[in-house]
């Protein structure tokens, strides 16, 4: 039997890396703020897709540009998206807070830029699914009124989702030094647990199985959803290890990032593939898996032999369930295992992510049979143990 193990964000944050949506949002703004602090001018600004900076006044911080937007950058961008004021940035009354802010002003674009800097005010953001809800409103809005030009609205929302992706390449680039936590070593390398399992259809006449020599003729697949190779250090010259690529590479120009939706089990995809309007489908996941052998790869893998499914740091959203539910639902798919967090309050991430994980399975016998119970010797170690982490 072989090993599946499906690595998520979840890795890298483990890692201590600051990989999270929200993190890339922030230094996002802080960039094109830090640009425009350069210009050093009255009324300057600078414009992206999604939104637009303005200096205020003739802007002079008389701290370093880097500690100010540290102090100031929530201000700043709940400044834009003033209707929405949430608790965690305001301890006090709003008309009593002493700020920063109007030094400068960010404007969004849309409504799809604006979810995205709100969501970053609650600390949580989900780009690829606020995109596919945006591309969804499109969509509503052609089915109620046929003759409206919805063609420059997929146009608008595709370029600001093509933007995204490659700064959010250039983000990852500048993430530091790899770090190793010893924990992970043995984790990732545990044998399969044979006692836990129910027998494949064809093992159950063997009266007598033989599981050292399963082990030895194990071979692991690493379903790496990550653009980063945190996870290589820990199978370095391992010949039965091999990383799968599957959503591509910051590192490999013949990998480009994947980057938008992957839920075609959906209602609307189904009417979205019917739309005669050029451009719904143009970041479907599945689309771009034809672009490498990864995909294809990742399929003469799960048909080859039996395997286990080790999830390890993926929150298995929606943004991935066509993949994840061919993975899951195969015939040679013997048990799906949880690791999870352990946060500092005793609480853990367990039941989000089975929960997650059961609304990929249509067939939820085999949902019921195939995952595994919860296990203390899958709790996720952390290189710095953060209430944030996911």
């Amino acid at each position: 039997m072989n090993k599946l193990i499906i690595i998520g964000n979840g890795f890298d944050l483990a890692h201590g890396h600051a990989t999270r949506y929200t993190d890339f949002i922030l230094w996002l703004v802080k960039d094109e703020l830090k640009k425009l602090y350069e210009l050093k001018t009255y009324d300057a600004f600078i414009e992206n897709p999604l939104f637009t900076c303005v200096s205020n006044r003739q802007v002079n911080i008389t701290s370093d540009i880097e500690v100010y937007l540290d102090k100031n950058i929530l201000d700043i961008i709940e400044r834009g998206v003033i209707e929405y004021v949430p608790q965690m940035i305001f301890s006090g009354s709003f008309e009593n807070r002493v700020v920063n802010y109007d030094k400068f002003t960010i404007n969004t674009i849309d409504d799809f830029g604006r979810l995205l800097l709100k969501s970053t005010c609650e600390n949580w953001v989900d780009i690829e699914h606020t995109y596919y809800k945006s591309l969804k409103n499109i969509l509503n809005i052609n089915l109620k009124n046929p003759n409206s030009d919805c063609k420059e609205l997929v146009s608008i929302l595709n370029a600001q989702l093509s933007y995204l992706c490659g700064r959010l390449k250039e983000y990852l680039s500048l993430i530091g030094e790899k770090v190793v936590v010893s924990e992970f070593k043995e984790q990732l390398n545990r044998s399969i647990d044979y006692k836990e399992l129910f027998k494949p259809r064809d093992w159950e006449e063997i009266s007598e199985i033989d599981f050292d020599e399963l082990h030895l003729n194990c071979k692991t697949l690493i379903l790496n959803f990550n653009y980063t190779d945190t996870v290589e250090q820990y199978f370095n010259g391992n010949d039965s290890v091999h990383v799968n690529y599957i959503h591509g590479s910051i590192t490999d120009p013949e990998n480009p990032m994947i980057f938008g939706y992957g839920d075609e089990l959906d209602d609307d995809f189904l009417i979205m593939e019917k739309q005669e309007i050029k451009g719904f489908l143009e970041h479907a996941k599945s689309l771009w898996y034809l672009r490498t052998r990864n995909y294809h790869n990742l399929i003469r893998f799960i048909e080859s032999d039996y395997y286990q499914v080790q999830i390890i740091g993926h929150s298995c959203g929606r943004s991935d369930r066509t993949l994840l539910n061919t993975v899951f639902e195969h015939d040679n798919c013997n048990s799906v295992d949880i690791y999870y967090r352990k946060r500092s309050d005793g609480t853990d991430s367990f039941n989000e992510i089975s929960e997650e994980v059961s609304r990929q399975f249509k067939d939820k016998q085999k949902l019921r049979k195939r995952v595994l119970p919860k296990s203390s010797l899958n709790i996720i170690p952390q290189a710095a143990v953060e209430e944030e982490l996911c």
